[in-house]
């Protein structure tokens, strides 16, 4: 007996080796599975933070919901419903790109071999000094700047690399494929610029201090423009004409000067048809600022038949806090919501603000845009100057508001 428990015992001890064992082999495969997984490139980096960031976002805005319904109930008030309130429209979303009708072509006339000389418009001239000059043109363009990308396209122009924000523009058909540069405000990959020995960079002047001397400082010539949400469309403008002449000649800036006069006559017209209506621009994706004629999009909605109501407050300011109690005082006939241009849809900002809403209906019953359904959420395209798209963007605003003013 006592060999037969002997012999059982040494059985379970080997069997017990044997499964250590073969665990130790599986970690280690494993191990060396996870070390052999390709490391992603900097962008997928970047983007899979964004993404990451705005589900971590979406995770704690779900959780706060289920808070506030179980603190409901256990306060033994009814559950809301979901849904918009009843009888109160829910606005809508709009997309710029999503219903270009437009067919722009530029003419141009450049000399590869002439002389380059670059230049500011009056406007800005002072706050960069002299601009690059070239013996001929500069062969290795990189471009960082935004708003500079479409007119580029349509100009012909060949940059060897441009920002990732192209993916936000509608170049992104002719320079998609190109190498692009992490770059935003915060944050330049100088160390690649630089690898690229380009002849010349162009980038928004809000990059100038922190990376455009750094550049300079290596004898990179740089060339800066206006880019954001309080330059306002008449400087946008000049700067689209001014770059026009600079990489077309004086053929492409009479074109884009035409193709302007022509969009602004459109909206001429439109205001003369219709009659003015009061509105105010809420911008951010929680609607906690407001934005005057003077911000950019105020530029393109002074064009058309609204009266901001933002300007009465305060003529000076451009974009400036305001609480939703001042939005429902001043009870506007049309609520223009925009926002950030990177990481978000006018689907979703639509959302949050009629979540809002939802909240105190009967507060916002008394506020006409809301009530009648004119509240608009717009695409990034509409929050930050973006050059010669805003030609597209203001004509597929014309012609949503066509159809919105008839009902």
């Amino acid at each position: 007996m006592r060999k037969i428990l002997a012999i059982m015992l040494a059985m379970l001890l080997l069997m017990g080796l044997v499964a250590c064992e073969t665990q130790t082999k599986t970690d280690k495969s494993t191990e060396a599975e996870v070390t052999d997984v390709p490391q992603a490139s900097e962008e997928e980096k970047a983007e899979a933070n964004d993404a990451e960031e705005v589900k971590e976002d979406e995770a704690a805005k779900e959780d706060e919901a289920a808070k506030e319904d179980e603190e409901s109930k256990e306060g033994g008030q009814a559950e809301k419903p979901a849904g918009k309130p009843e009888g109160m429209p829910e606005g809508e979303p709009f997309d710029a790109t999503a219903m270009d009708t437009m067919d722009i072509t530029i003419n141009y006339e450049r000399d590869p071999a002439a002389p380059f000389k670059m230049s500011y418009p009056e406007s800005i001239a002072e706050l960069y000094g002299e601009a690059p000059e070239f013996d001929h043109y500069p062969e290795k363009i990189i471009v960082l700047s935004t708003s500079t990308l479409y007119l580029l396209s349509k100009l012909d122009v060949e940059p060897i690399a441009v920002s990732r924000t192209v993916k936000n523009s509608r170049a992104f058909e002719a320079y998609g494929e190109l190498p692009h540069i992490d770059s935003g405000m915060n944050t330049v990959d100088t160390e690649t610029i630089v690898s690229m020995e380009p002849d010349l960079v162009i980038m928004s002047g809000g990059m100038r201090e922190k990376f455009g001397h750094l550049l300079e400082e290596l004898n990179i010539p740089v060339f800066y423009t206006s880019e954001g949400p309080v330059v306002s469309y008449e400087q946008n403008k000049a700067e689209t004409f001014n770059l026009a002449r600079i990489f077309g000649g004086e053929l492409a800036e009479r074109e884009v000067r035409k193709i302007y006069e022509d969009l602004e006559n459109k909206a001429k017209e439109f205001s003369e048809k219709h009659e003015q209506k009061t509105a105010m621009i809420l911008f951010g994706m929680d609607s906690s600022m407001q934005a005057s004629s003077k911000s950019f999009f105020g530029g393109i909605l002074s064009m058309l038949p609204f009266q901001n109501l933002t300007d009465l407050a305060d003529e000076e300011i451009r974009v400036a806090p305001i609480s939703m109690e001042n939005v429902i005082k001043s009870n506007p006939e049309y609520l223009f919501l925009i926002a950030p241009p990177m990481g978000y849809d006018p689907v979703a900002l639509q959302a949050i603000f009629m979540g809002g809403v939802q909240k105190d209906p009967q507060l916002w019953a008394n506020v006409d845009a809301v009530q009648n359904g004119n509240v608009i959420a717009l695409s990034g395209n509409y929050t930050t100057s973006k050059g010669l798209e805003v030609v597209q963007d203001l004509n597929n605003l014309i012609d949503l508001l066509v159809e919105k003013m008839a009902e």
